[in-house]
């Protein structure tokens, strides 16, 4: 390992059958990866090993061989599958022991249920002689940190609520820097026309370093830098910023990692303003979005799922004559949808949704993936767009409840009364 790095280089091991044959997602090397960047240092690799025990020892080495530390999660259990404790010690080459400090956390466990333990249970207080017992406030495994070669291993329970309280404690610090990270969300560009308007700001060796991926029908930016003060690393970041606003302008939703959902629900409650939600495609996924944060109910006044062109005219009032000369999917229906789930509930603001969600019933003219979303306002200005979200027919939905909320912050935005039909593609 080279010395003198400003960032120590980390690695995590998480361990589980469940995890390498997908019946269970990892959530906990995200978390990993994201505390140890926090803590200054350099995360290189997140490594998946099943409940094998030569290949687990194996990785152990390899790791702590390459890294400065390691952090494992899972297999601290007491069933025969939980081998992290033997392959630490077999990797180490030391005898495993029962360490009284393990055996405190786990009766401390027991004591808050006021239960009498089974004598199998006490295996977890068996630690590779020379750990270092890490508390375990919230559940029964402890966990141990040790030194392997010029390495520490840290191993926590694969618990992912234990696992985030314990790791908030005895994860060590990388560095004397002060890791800063920022999320930038842009909506309506392509990951690609993201990437060309920004150029050689996306570099990988520059500092701060911009990150870009593909989130929930979004374009996630991730500014990080690593500065001596918090002071020095929010200016890199605020130039970062000024010239993300300058390329990208009004496709930025947010510039530190708010959902358009919150972000319209704090906007909308801060105004004093009301909205009133019409849903074909997407099906109540708008009002579901809105109704997760609170006091959202002194802004949405009602949510109406008009699926059925009879629900459409019945309850909205859509002309028959609309539906019958464009079709349920277009710019005129969804207008009036706005229009008219806005006037029902004499809301200020009114968004709408329609279009195809697949797998069947589109056409060349209209492709599966097509979505109309229009938002009207109380003064008569409407303002409607089209786009095609790829993906699954989840997905479709998911990604048009997005664009409903979407143009509804931008026309918040805007509030000049200038827009009108803008074709997404």
């Amino acid at each position: 390992m080279p010395a003198g790095d400003a960032a120590r280089r980390a690695a995590i091991l998480v361990t589980g059958d469940e995890l390498i044959e997908g019946r269970v997602a990892d959530r906990n090397g995200p978390l990993l990866a994201r505390r140890l960047g926090e803590r200054g240092y350099s995360v290189d690799r997140i490594v998946c090993v099943g409940d094998d025990l030569a290949t687990l020892v194996d990785a152990i080495r390899a790791l702590a061989a390459a890294h400065d530390l390691v952090v494992m999660s899972g297999g601290l259990g007491g069933t025969l599958d939980d081998l992290t404790r033997e392959a630490a010690a077999r990797a180490i080459d030391v005898p495993l022991v029962e360490m009284p400090e393990g055996r405190a956390v786990m009766a401390r466990f027991w004591e808050r249920l006021q239960r009498t333990p089974p004598d199998r249970e006490w295996v977890e207080a068996l630690l590779p002689r020379g750990a270092r017992v890490l508390d375990n406030p919230t559940g029964l495994a402890p966990g141990f940190e040790i030194a392997i070669g010029a390495a520490r291993l840290q191993a926590y329970p694969g618990v992912p609520a234990e696992l985030e309280t314990m790791s908030g404690l005895h994860l060590p610090r990388g560095g004397a820097g002060v890791r800063l990270e920022r999320e930038v969300l842009v909506a309506g560009r392509a990951e690609s026309d993201v990437a060309a308007r920004l150029g050689d700001r996306l570099d990988r060796g520059r500092d701060p370093l911009i990150g870009i991926a593909a989130k929930e029908g979004f374009v996630a930016l991730r500014i990080r830098t690593v500065a001596a003060t918090v002071e020095e690393g929010e200016a890199r970041i605020a130039t970062e910023l000024a010239f993300l606003e300058e390329a990208l302008g009004e496709a930025i939703v947010s510039v530190r990692g708010e959902s358009v959902d919150a972000l319209v629900a704090r906007v909308l409650l801060a105004r004093g303003e009301t909205l009133a939600v019409a849903e074909s495609l997407t099906g109540g996924l708008i009002g579901h979005r809105l109704t997760e944060h609170p006091g959202i109910s002194a802004a949405l006044l009602g949510v109406d799922v008009t699926y059925a062109n009879a629900a459409k005219e019945g309850v909205l009032g859509v002309a028959a004559a609309t539906l019958a000369a464009h079709g349920a999917v277009s710019e005129e229906v969804a207008r009036e949808m706005a229009e008219g789930v806005r006037r029902l509930h004499d809301a200020d603001w009114g968004i709408a949704t329609t279009g195809i969600a697949g797998p069947d019933g589109g056409s060349a003219r209209k492709p599966v993936g097509l979505a109309w979303v229009a938002c009207a306002h109380r003064d008569g200005v409407t303002a409607a767009e089209s786009r095609v979200h790829p993906g699954s027919r989840s997905q479709v939905k998911e990604r048009a409840s997005c664009h409903a909320l979407d143009l509804l912050r931008r026309e918040i935005a805007r509030g000049d009364g200038t827009r009108g039909a803008v074709d997404g593609g």
